[in-house]
């Protein structure tokens, strides 16, 4: 027996979902241009002044470095990967949008996309509708996604 039970996706918030979008991809961007500067211990000690006696807390400023330098570049590199693949599952034409427009490099904007990127060229209707549907794809994959609040 076949369930009668439809799942409907609740409608959503356009303009919200692009901005968090972007958000992510301007994140990857810089992630990806910029990097991590490796940090360094300083080679000569710092005196404190602490009039209100000992504060029983060891510190390891080496260790927190240390870790520093593997932690953060590792969650760089995890968040790119996770980035890459959602954009790596949307259709062809979709993924090109995406990587055109907001992979790549800055300063690159949508006419440039549509008008020189594809061959033959996509009007401009036929570009802002598979970039909605790569973008809702994208938030829905990253789980960035703002529904549109519908009263009860």
């Amino acid at each position: 027996m076949l369930c009668d039970v439809s799942f409907d996706l609740p409608d959503l918030d356009k303009e919200a979902t692009r901005r968090n979008v972007e958000a992510v991809l301007e994140k990857y961007r810089m992630y990806k241009q910029i990097g991590y500067e490796v940090k360094e211990t300083r080679l000569t000690s710092t005196y404190t002044v602490r009039s209100h006696g000992p504060t029983n807390r060891v510190t390891d400023q080496t260790g927190d470095i240390a870790a520093d330098n593997v932690d953060i570049p590792e969650k760089m590199r995890t968040y790119c990967e996770r980035v890459e693949k959602a954009a790596q599952r949307l259709p062809e034409k979709e993924r090109q949008i995406i990587t055109e427009r907001y992979l790549k490099e800055d300063g690159v904007y949508d006419y440039q996309v549509y008008s020189f990127t594809f061959d033959p060229p996509l009007s401009e209707y036929s570009y802002y509708k598979l970039k909605w549907k790569a973008i809702s794809k994208l938030a829905i994959s990253l789980n960035v996604q703002v529904f549109v609040d519908t009263p009860s």
